[in-house]
């Protein structure tokens, strides 16, 4: 059984089935749509032609072919890992002999705002097609809280469809709390150059509210300024959806605490955004919310659950497109590390830049230079605790 209709879930689902399984297997989903990639959500899905189907990662006739038992629009509430049953919202209780925990994260909301109806945020295909109805009215403001990797590209989003946008932050810059103010100052150009309006280094305070519904026409900012607006996106970041594992026995702590393997339970494992696990390279525990490991993660669970001995040791990977900006990471860059030069300069149009922590080489970002940030892979490895 798997549980989460996610990327992880699906390519969990199917990479058990390549790899020859041939027994009962159910995908258990809460929403009722097919699996899909969610990257494209704050991106590609809010501009252009699009439909929704095209995000899903397999189409119905090859659930079916597969043998893959679909069960969507059932939302899982508890798990007894003694007695192996799940229990489901409407009551229907189901048995298994092996799980793949893969219900993955949920956006944070902002309990003060989420009641207005011009309120939005970005995680499912729902959001998506009601925010692209906002993105085809040209004489919208946009209003996105939180410069993080979603909020940003959001914002470009917005730009590029032609929208008035502000982005609020209280990071003195976009990324920062992430990638430094070393990137995050770039980023801040960026957007800048774009037209967006930058409030960083403030916090919302009160929102201002008039018209039917009680819609949100503005937001009062802790410097005592004011972002008048239309519609208002929250991109504040995302928690991994546990609290219906509270009872299950599983250590839970940022997620669902696995081993090296992927293992949080005799028989149970976990994968994708809900998943902690200990990873043998860095010699810590680590979530990673980014679509690569989604896969990556999935297929190695899959392995393991059918008698692998795999120690997963990926390297963690994550991509943003902002206007015509690559920017990738390889490794981990936190804003605490030393930033260096690896090629190019910051005035270049591409270049790399290294996160050292304690001389060693710990992340790698490019900007529009993917070929070149490749070349250090081998070095990041090296940094690697034997394993």
């Amino acid at each position: 059984m798997v549980v989460g209709a996610s990327a992880a879930g699906a390519g969990a689902a199917h990479a058990l089935r390549s790899a020859g399984y041939g027994g009962t297997l159910l995908l258990v989903g809460e929403e009722r749509d097919l699996p899909y990639d969610r990257p494209p959500l704050s991106k590609q899905a809010l501009l252009g032609p699009w439909q929704p189907q095209s995000l899903q990662l397999f189409d119905s006739a090859e659930y079916d072919r597969l043998g893959i038992d679909l069960m969507l629009g059932r939302r899982a509430v508890q798990l007894d890992i003694e007695t192996r049953a799940l229990q489901l919202e409407d009551g229907e209780r189901l048995n298994f002999d092996g799980l793949i925990i893969a219900t993955g994260s949920s956006a944070r909301s902002l309990p003060w705002l989420s009641s207005s109806p011009n309120v939005h945020s970005v995680r499912t295909i729902k959001d998506a097609i009601k925010l692209r109805r906002v993105l085809e009215s040209k004489n919208t403001r946009l209003a996105v809280i939180g410069a993080g990797f979603v909020g940003t590209e959001l914002a470009a989003t917005g730009r590029t469809a032609g929208l008035a946008v502000s982005l609020i932050d209280s990071a003195s810059s976009p990324l920062e709390a992430r990638l430094g103010s070393t990137v995050g100052g770039l980023l801040a150009h960026l957007h800048r150059a774009r037209g967006v309006d930058l409030r960083m280094g403030v916090g919302v305070e009160a929102p201002v509210r008039s018209g039917p519904g009680e819609r949100i026409e503005a937001l009062r900012l802790s410097d005592g300024s004011t972002v008048e607006c239309d519609e208002v996106v929250v991109a504040i970041g995302a928690t991994p959806n546990v609290d219906w594992l509270k009872t299950s026995g599983l250590q839970l702590g940022n997620g669902v605490q696995c081993d090296e393997r992927c293992r949080a339970f005799d028989g149970i494992y976990a994968a994708g955004d809900v998943a902690e696990w200990f990873h043998p390279g860095y010699g810590r525990r680590m979530r990673i919310e980014h679509r690569t490991n989604a896969a990556e993660q999935a297929l190695a669970v899959a392995t393991n659950m059918l008698g692998g001995n795999i120690a997963y040791a990926p390297m963690p990977f994550f991509w943003s497109d902002q206007y015509d900006v690559k920017i990738q990471v390889f490794g981990l860059a936190r804003k605490t590390d030393e930033v260096r030069m690896l090629y190019g300069t910051l005035d270049d149009p591409c270049f790399v830049v290294g996160f050292y922590e304690d001389e060693g080489l710990r992340g790698v970002l490019s900007w529009g230079a993917s070929r070149q940030a490749r070349q250090f892979i081998t070095a990041l490895r090296g940094q690697w605790k034997s394993f």
